[in-house]
């Protein structure tokens, strides 16, 4: 079969030679060749089937002048579309006998008439164009090398014309975005004759500089230049402006210092990379809203001690850091020195927010930029010198401030910060000693940090180094030391009271950072307790079970003791664990014989109080119970067990200040823990005014829809997304789940019309997503985006801006989810107990900072900009998400040239996808079926150009490169046709 087609191929080209010579014996005009050529090749048959294109050339180039009618065959034949441009070019480019001067020019002439129209049409064509173009650059580049060794000595005229004519083509070629992209994807497809032709180009660059006979205009150079350096930045650039204004650094920081500021180092900068390539920012700009976004949350956090205590150690000594390693992985020593240039750069435009400086320096009473500068000074990021300058720049104005009163931590907040790091060293190495010779000193010290500021401040100096865990796993082992002590025979009463107030601050900061501050596998009694019993994340536990591990016979002796009208602990036998793990039995005997009448209330009030005067932490175990109970029952039930509640809240007599050993400290921090729990099962009544307020827990009596509202019109009237807002959206995202808070906030995002509005809530929204990014992203591709693309109704609102919006939104959610799971996959295994490295963890912050300077592990290699991601592939659910995504697509993009609201969206996803994603872009739409882009350009042809083209595809596999030129082909088409 094969040889019979072969031998029929060759009977035709025999049959095509025969044409030509009786057409060039009879003189054929060229109208007389096309009539007579279809004898041969039926309509629709290509002349490249048969080597048309070569056949006629060979005819024409016979003598040493081209035969003009012959090649007026060739001319007709390429008009009438029987043969290629491609075939022509590549004919063309084989054709070496460049003594003959005459042909030469015939050739180049012939080349100036189609060069500005080559495209192609047929599929077979599509796959040689691009290396037609690339052949015909380099035989256009042999000609001048040719023409300017040989003929510029021994025939100038004619050398000159040869010169200047094959320049103009090159010039042409180069300046022709098609042909630029065709050479560029026959470049990725053969570097070895890319290779060729920059060789070719650096000859003729030499022999330039060497003939002194002939100035080369300065055009040659350009178009030589332009040649070797074929990058697709270059060639066809797709700029992105940066926003001047943005809202994403803001709430994506206040989402993090919410959700777990002690999240490691790597993970935000991985979040902040990746705003800053989705937002095209420089680092300078970056490091710039970064600082800007603490400094406005800081301000918020000012009302409040602990919250100002855990932002102003966020933005003094956790930024710092993130700044010093996003320098050490992407950013730029200056020349002079080892300092960072974009940081200076980013100080200089933080100056020009001088209001924003002047209120947060007003209300933490110092001044804000030198705190953070001195920070950076210590970590060789910038040095003294800018220090010193920018300090200048500030002092001048700081003098005229009205210094505000401080309604949270008063005084110099960084001062504050100053004196909790060695603090916190310092109980660190306390809790690693003796007990036995440190628990006195210990108990003393501990009460005097939670009898001021100084335990928030600790605590979050100690959650943004990283060092909480560390800090909770000691104090467990000092409680667990407690326990045992207080229960020796003779213990004395300072051991239960350290017991007492170590299990406080345990349960406090359990309430405030999650269990995830605690082993996973722990079993100390504090842990087992937390467990079976704490509430976690607003959800109680079955009182039932609770109780379910109580010794009736001990639940028996407690309450008889309780009922003693003059009961004191220290004459019975009961030790502090059994207490504690039978309080909550007693608390519900106590309940149920109030409700049958068994007792008073000054009965239960009188037990009650014994109970917290023995240990505080027994009145938050029973308020577990309680808790737990009142969350099952309903109606007029409740108000018995709340009344419990509320005599463990009252205030302390001067009686039980005077004979119990720092009762006002242990009952202030056991108030704290029972108002959060209470909290949880029956929130006050607050106005919406007052909604945002709030910071703890997941309950509220608002509708989740109105607390949203809320939340959005706060953010309608600040412009930003406040500290408090933050944590009503995580109650909602883990009230409803991903479905619903994805569903509500694009409908919320879309009701805006004007472009500043979307653009901040599509910011402040992502930021938002961050909560749980991976399943927010699946939520918006499964769920939302099919509503609005195939839902009538829904379908209505793709309308401009809000269809650009939804569509940037998308692929800013596609991007973080990717990076998310690359984090992911990088930081497995790079985990390391905090029990294993005790010594380093307990040391000075400011010697860890120098030890992680020094031990950089290249982890955050990958943020470099334009940096490679080989390997990297995308893993469920995204991958599936983004598949039947691209299904839809294929379906709506506008079939037979339509155009409709889903044919805008999915144009507009496409360049967000491209303009955020830059080398990853290729990653998302590998799975993008082929027909999708075809269809959109055919139905918006207008709105496409090379540079869009061309990023679309991985050009680094021959699939890719074969898409891109079918598609570069159909724009080029359309673009030819006659209006």
């Amino acid at each position: 079969m094969v040889t019979m087609d072969a031998s029929k191929m060759t009977s035709k080209t025999s049959s095509l030679k025969a044409l030509i010579l009786k057409a060039w014996r009879e003189r054929w005009t060229d109208i007389q060749w096309g009539i007579n050529i279809k004898t041969i090749l039926p309509r629709g048959v290509s002349g490249d089937l048969y080597n048309l294109a070569d056949c006629i050339l060979q005819q024409a180039m016979v003598g040493c002048g081209a035969n003009q009618l012959v090649m007026s065959y060739l001319k007709h034949s390429l008009a009438s579309h029987i043969v290629s441009y491609a075939a022509v070019l590549q004919r063309i480019a084989k054709f070496d006998a460049f003594h003959k001067a005459h042909c030469i020019s015939s050739l180049l002439d012939f080349l100036e008439t189609f060069i500005d129209n080559v495209t192609c049409r047929g599929k077979m064509e599509e796959e040689i164009l691009a290396s037609a173009v690339s052949s015909i650059i380099l035989w256009l580049l042999q000609v001048y090398h040719y023409s300017l060794s040989k003929y510029i000595s021994s025939n100038p005229i004619q050398g000159q014309e040869l010169l200047e004519k094959s320049s103009s083509l090159l010039n042409s070629i180069v300046n022709s975005d098609f042909l630029q992209a065709m050479f560029y994807l026959a470049k990725q497809n053969d570097p070895e004759e890319y290779n060729e032709v920059i060789k070719k180009c650096q000859e003729i660059s030499s022999a330039i500089l060497m003939n002194t006979q002939f100035k080369a205009p300065a055009s040659i150079h350009e178009t030589l230049q332009k040649i070797c350096d074929m990058n697709i930045d270059k060639i066809a650039a797709f700029n992105v402006t940066p926003e001047t204004v943005t809202h994403c650094v803001q709430a994506l920081i206040a989402i993090n210092v919410l959700s777990n500021a002690s999240v490691d180092v790597l993970q935000l900068a991985s979040q902040l990379m990746t705003i800053k390539r989705i937002k095209g920012f420089s680092l300078s700009r970056l490091y710039c809203e970064i600082i800007r976004a603490c400094f406005v949350s800081l301000n918020d956090a000012s009302r409040d001690a602990s919250t100002q205590a855990l932002w102003a150690a966020f933005t003094f000594l956790r930024i710092p850091q993130e700044i010093q390693y996003l320098h050490n992985t992407c950013g730029t020593n200056s020349k002079e020195s080892e300092y960072s240039g974009e940081v200076v750069e980013a100080f200089e435009m933080l100056l020009q927010s001088t209001p924003l400086l002047d209120v947060v320096d007003s209300k933490n009473s110092c001044n804000c930029i030198i705190s953070l500068l001195e920070s950076l000074v210590k970590l060789n990021v910038v040095s003294e010198s800018h220090l010193t300058y920018f300090n200048q720049k500030r002092e001048t104005k700081d003098i005229k401030l009205q210094k505000l009163e401080p309604t949270g931590l008063q005084g110099p907040v960084p001062l504050y910060l100053t004196r909790a790091e060695p603090t916190l060293t310092g109980i660190l190495k306390t809790m690693c000693g003796d007990f036995h010779n440190t628990h006195e000193s210990f108990y003393n010290m501990l009460c005097q940090i939670v009898g001021s500021t100084t335990l928030d401040t600790i605590l979050a100096v100690a959650t943004v180094e990283g060092k909480l865990k560390l800090f909770v796993s000691r104090l467990i082992k000092f409680n667990e030391f407690a326990l045992l002590a207080a229960s020796e025979k003779g213990a004395t009463q300072s051991k239960v009271y350290i017991f007492d107030m170590t299990f406080l601050i345990l349960c406090s900061i359990v309430q405030d950072y999650g269990i995830e501050v605690l082993d996973e596998n722990g079993d100390s009694f504090f842990e087992q307790w937390v467990r079976d019993c704490m509430p976690q994340k607003g959800v109680q536990k079955c009182p039932n079970q609770i109780v379910l591990k109580c010794d009736q016979q001990i639940v028996d002796i407690f309450i008889h003791h309780l009922s003693a009208s003059d009961f004191d602990f220290k004459n019975t036998n009961l030790k502090p664990h059994d207490l504690f793990m039978n309080v909550s039995a007693v608390v519900k005997e106590i309940l149920f014989a109030w409700e049958q009448g068994s007792l008073t209330v000054a009965d239960v009030k009188r037990m009650l109080d014994s109970m917290r005067q023995k240990m505080a932490c027994l009145a938050v175990c029973g308020s577990v119970w309680l808790c737990s109970y009142i969350n099952m029952v309903h109606g007029d039930v409740v108000l018995k067990p709340i009344n419990m509640l509320q005599q463990f809240l009252t205030p302390p007599s001067d009686v039980e200040l005077a004979q119990i050993e720092n009762f006002k400290e242990r009952t202030a921090l056991m108030s704290q823990i029972i108002n959060k729990m209470q909290y949880d099962v029956q929130p006050p009544s607050v106005s919406k005014s007052k909604a945002l307020t709030i910071s703890h827990g997941i309950i509220s009596q608002q509708p989740i829809l109105e607390q949203l509202k809320s939340v959005w019109d706060d953010i309608r009237t600040r412009g930003y997304l406040h500290i408090d807002a933050t944590h009503i959206v995580q109650s909602l995202l883990n009230t409803a789940g991903p479905v619903w808070f994805v569903t509500n906030l694009i409908k919320e995002t879309l009701s805006f019309r004007y472009q500043e509005d979307l653009c901040r809530s599509v910011d402040i929204v992502l930021a938002m997503f961050y909560l749980d990014i991976e399943n927010c992203t699946e939520a918006l591709l499964r769920h939302v985006l099919p509503q609005y693309l195939f839902n009538a109704k829904l379908s209505e609102t793709l309308v401009e801006p809000q269809a650009a919006a939804l569509a940037k939104l998308s692929a800013y959610c596609i991007f973080a989810a990717l990076e998310q799971c690359m984090l992911t996959k990088q930081s497995a295994g790079r985990k390391r107990r905090h029990e294993d490295s005790e010594d380093l963890d307990a040391a000075p912050s400011s010697k860890l900072r120098r030890l992680n300077n020094n031990s950089s592990d290249g982890s955050l290699a990958y943020f470099s900009q334009g940096q490679s991601i080989s390997g990297v592939v995308l893993k469920e659910p995204l991958q599936s998400c983004l598949e039947m995504l691209f299904r839809s697509f294929s379906q709506l993009a506008g079939k037979n040239g339509q155009i409709t609201p889903q044919t805008q969206f999915i144009f507009e996803f496409l360049i967000y996808i491209i303009e955020c994603g830059q080398d990853r872009a290729q990653l998302v739409l590998q799975k993008m079926p082929t027909e999708t882009v075809p269809t959109l350009i055919k139905a918006l042809p207008d709105n496409f150009d090379i540079s869009f083209i061309l990023r679309l595809y991985d050009l680094s596999t021959p699939h890719g490169r074969k898409d891109a030129a079918r598609d570069l082909c159909l724009l080029r088409n359309m673009r030819l046709r006659p209006e």
